[in-house]
């Protein structure tokens, strides 16, 4: 017997009710109240407390609560995704010849275009993981690789439970400031936000950008994507991904925008040389994202692109040396190369080459030329985006909200399903888009008001999570006007007065390091060690 069934087209028209409604409503009565917890039907708020944590910044917690029934059965087998239905076809044809026959299908939205579908095969449910993994061992080797999900974790569940903090920041009551920090003031190396709020003394922190976590992938603990900290680019801009942009005089903004980095360098001579990246290893890209100059190239999340031919500039954050194989000098303040030592302490940059590069830069050196470096970060319009230093910017996705409508832009931003795409990789998007997990997020009000959320998950009676989709519909309901996805999973936190407040999701609650935090400070001139 089959079975099929659909992943709710993104808003339906109840749903889309529903949030319009209390999106209104929320900006009709200004504050956030226990009802603007509620993202989905067949939910109730179990428990919600407002805490003032200063003038003008307040937290809310809430714990929202299933009014379905449980299910028995609440395991399941399914597969990776598959996006035509020959392909479907092919591997319920193959269960079935193995006597596989209590398949079902799913039809869930491909991320970033709603219009178009892909499906997934489920082969089973179960009381328990161990009776789901019995029968997934007892399978044969398939082309298509197979899981065991659990139903809290999945959208088309009524199951779940969700614990939600958020962190009011109301511009025009308070006096403090924004501002991102990498652990251990360089980006090399890895700090928990605990750690990193209460070195810099901070009122409050967030998660912020995604980052490099091994060393096959780059240097660990490299942001990935724009991050601009006191008006310094420290990491360098993914093509069409989202960014939060914070100044925070003459009074604290955030903008949502859609950045472009341009480093160059001005040769005595009168040579251009672009520079591809800043901070990170030459000639690996995590993430991907960096391309020419018309954005072609696309970033794929979780992915690290290699790069052959590059130049790469080091700044005194960066916290490591050149990689062995590549060709590297020192720049002082007036724009003099001079060979890398690693002993140097006066250098104002390292830049470094790789591959056909290499001559050339060693011919540079060898003519004693000197350089300008330029660095140029604006919004897609043009809009200059290093004009003071009091510009702070995080980088991560996808886009959620963008001016008060639901934004869908997956498939551009990192997380493309295509069929160029191997099974493990379809496997990671549709998991990672389409199935509930722990999040970050920050968005900003039609006031300009800005809210730092987390939902935890993957814990079971604790919290399940939310898929992006229902992330969007939650930061409507709190009266979102834009929002931004952060580093999510393991890496969700938030910290308030030097206290976790939320349940994160890595091993045994573990507090999982990361490369930066976005913190909250006191006024007027926090200290930040």
């Amino acid at each position: 017997m089959s079975s099929n069934h659909s992943y709710t087209k993104p808003i339906s028209l109840l749903a889309f009710t529903y949030t319009l409604t209390t999106f209104c409503n929320t900006l009709l009565a200004g504050e956030i109240t226990a009802d603007n917890f509620i993202f989905a039907a067949q939910q109730r708020v179990l428990s919600y407390s407002k805490q003032p944590v200063r003038e003008g910044l307040h937290h809310h917690v809430a714990q929202v609560v299933s009014t379905a029934k449980a299910d028995k059965q609440p395991w399941y087998i399914y597969s990776s995704p598959l996006l035509s239905e020959q392909g479907h076809k092919q591997l319920t044809d193959t269960l079935r010849q193995h006597g596989v026959t209590a398949l079902e299908s799913e039809r869930f939205s491909v991320p970033g275009m709603p219009d178009k579908e892909y499906q997934t095969v489920i082969l089973g449910r179960f009381a328990s993981h161990s009776a789901a993994q019995q029968e997934l061992h007892a399978l044969p080797p398939l082309e298509t690789p197979l899981q065991i999900g659990y139903a809290e974790y999945h959208p088309l569940s009524a199951m779940g439970t969700w614990h939600i903090n958020v962190l009011e920041i109301e511009v025009n009551a308070f006096e403090g400031r924004l501002a991102n920090r990498l652990a251990g003031n360089q980006v090399q190396g890895v700090e928990t936000v605990l750690q990193l709020a209460e070195r810099s003394e901070a009122i409050a922190a967030i998660n912020a950008n995604f980052f490099v976590m091994h060393e096959q992938d780059g240097v660990v603990g490299d942001p990935t994507g724009l991050l601009i900290e006191n008006g310094r680019l420290l990491s360098e801009g993914l093509n069409h991904q989202p960014a939060v942009v914070i100044q925070n005089t003459p009074q604290l903004t955030a903008k949502l925008v859609y950045s472009l980095t341009d480093i160059r360098l001005f040769w005595d001579d009168g040579d251009i040389s672009p520079v591809a990246g800043i901070n990170r290893a030459a000639g690996k890209v995590r993430n991907c994202g960096i391309g020419d100059a018309q954005g072609s190239a696309l970033a794929a999340h979780d992915k690290t692109c290699l790069r052959s031919n590059e130049l790469v500039l080091l700044t005194r954050e960066a916290g490591f040396e050149p990689g062995p194989d590549t060709l590297s000098v020192s720049i002082n303040a007036q724009g003099q190369l001079s060979a890398f030592h690693p002993d140097s302490q006066s250098d104002d940059y390292i830049l470094t080459a790789t591959g056909n590069l290499r001559p050339y830069l060693q011919a540079k050196l060898k003519d004693k030329s000197t350089l300008t470096v330029a660095f140029d970060v604006s919004e897609e319009n043009g809009q200059p985006m290093l004009s003071s230093d009091n510009i702070e910017a995080l980088a991560a996705g996808p886009t959620l909200l963008y001016h008060g409508q639901a934004s869908r832009r997956e498939h551009i931003e990192g997380w493309q399903l295509s069929t160029s795409a191997d099974h493990q990789r379809r496997l990671l998007v549709h998991r990672w888009i389409n199935l509930r997990n722990p999040r970050t997020a920050l968005g900003i009000t039609a006031k300009g008001n800005i809210l730092l959320v987390t939902v935890d998950g993957r814990q079971p009676g604790v919290s399940a999570g939310l898929s992006i989709e229902e992330l969007r519909h939650l930061m409507l309901a709190l009266g979102a006007y834009d929002g931004i996805n952060l580093d999510g999973g393991g890496s969700t936190t938030m910290v308030i007065n030097n206290q976790v407040v939320n349940s994160p999701s890595s091993h045994q609650n573990a507090l999982r390091p990361v490369a930066n935090a976005l913190l909250v400070l006191s006024p007027p001139h926090a200290k930040v060690q």
